[in-house]
């Protein structure tokens, strides 16, 4: 599977109310910084360039965003 393709799958995969918010961010992510690589890393969507930026990921109990580049806070 390519990577986008992946975190298609993920998201897929979640009920519908957390696909709906997870899809939304991936879509501000890509808006907001464009020209990051998207790839699943530790069994999550990551965000990347030369590092990762960001990760967001379904949680039993949450969904979260994690924010790995200090540069684009």
């Amino acid at each position: 599977m390519t990577n986008s393709v992946e975190v298609d799958a993920y998201i897929a995969a979640l009920p519908e109310e957390r696909a709906t918010v997870l899809a939304t961010l991936r879509q501000f992510i890509h808006d907001t910084v464009p020209g990051l690589t998207e790839t699943m890393s530790y069994r999550m969507p990551t965000f990347e360039s030369t590092d990762i930026v960001f990760s967001m990921a379904s949680q039993k109990n949450y969904m979260a965003l994690y924010v790995c580049g200090i540069d684009v806070l």
